[in-house]
């Protein structure tokens, strides 16, 4: 899961798509389409699994700026062991999105208006 997260960060479509179990794996992704800041990632809960399990699933919740908007995604994933390796297989995910304020603080920790920091990348 941390992996699949540091992947989005840096973009790495190959990455994503490799640890994507092919069942249910697109063609391609389009990360850049609608580039975001991933802020922060928080695993809440996750299945115990054993060396006999095949599928698991992972609670988490990511943050991240998509423009002027401060995004809270909250996701069930479900994966897939095939070998020693899992798989990500699917999600059910809801995204909370709050306009944030250009004179605020801004959300990445920085400590700068949020105009002056993230607004402007």
């Amino acid at each position: 899961m941390r992996s699949r997260y540091t992947a989005y960060i840096l973009e790495n479509e190959p990455y994503l798509l490799t640890t994507w179990d092919p069942s249910t794996r697109p063609k391609k992704l389009s990360l850049d389409e609608n580039p975001v800041k991933w802020l922060k990632l928080s695993v809440h809960s996750y299945s115990d699994v054993d060396e006999k399990s095949k599928t698991g699933e992972v609670k988490f919740s990511a943050q991240f700026l998509d423009k002027d908007h401060l995004c809270t995604m909250v996701e069930t994933s479900r994966f897939v062991r095939h070998g020693a390796l899992w798989y990500y297989l699917d999600g059910l995910n809801e995204i909370n999105r709050e306009k944030l304020a250009r004179n605020g603080n801004c959300p990445c920790g920085s400590g700068k208006k949020f105009k002056r920091c993230c607004l402007i990348k």
